[in-house]
């Protein structure tokens, strides 16, 4: 009776009927987790800042993940064979709040011997391979264009 019940219901109400049945998706893997932890809290620290406020992330394709960290930029425009393969692989997006001073590469200017102030910036997102060690883009800036959750299920880590 409750398969004829469930097809029934099936029928009359489209596919979304089975939107109670749907798998969630698995929560991301310990190991996972404390892997971007560490990337972000080392990024973080390399920006000047050793206490983000929020740290999550969102894991899915890099072509999802790239419109995600920059809605107007276009990673390839007629891709090869090889880089629509690396299109699809699975990679983790993080997004951290704080406050950042992007150019941690070379260190603050002076003037006459005292260090000048950069403005710092509010949000980093950093793009990793989830195969990977370290991230493989960088997005520095005040806002978030896209949330995550366009990515993927979020994840925020404590």
């Amino acid at each position: 009776m409750v398969c004829v019940l469930a097809v029934a219901i099936l029928a009359i109400g489209g596919g979304n009927a089975l939107g109670a049945f749907a798998a969630k998706p698995a929560p991301a893997s310990r190991g996972l987790r404390a892997q971007i932890r560490r990337i972000a809290l080392r990024e973080a620290t390399l920006a000047r800042d050793q206490h983000p406020r929020l740290i999550e992330f969102a894991t899915g394709s890099l072509k999802k993940a790239s419109k995600v960290m920059d809605p107007q930029g276009v990673l390839y425009p007629t891709p090869t064979p090889q880089q629509a393969r690396e299109l699809k692989t699975k990679v983790a997006l993080i997004l951290m709040r704080g406050r950042f001073f992007p150019n941690h590469s070379e260190p603050p200017p002076h003037h006459h011997g005292r260090p000048r102030h950069r403005t710092p910036v509010t949000v980093i997102e950093l793009l990793i391979p989830l195969q990977g060690e370290g991230p493989t883009g960088r997005s520095f800036g005040d806002s978030v264009p896209i949330p995550l959750s366009h990515l993927g299920p979020v994840t925020r880590l404590d």
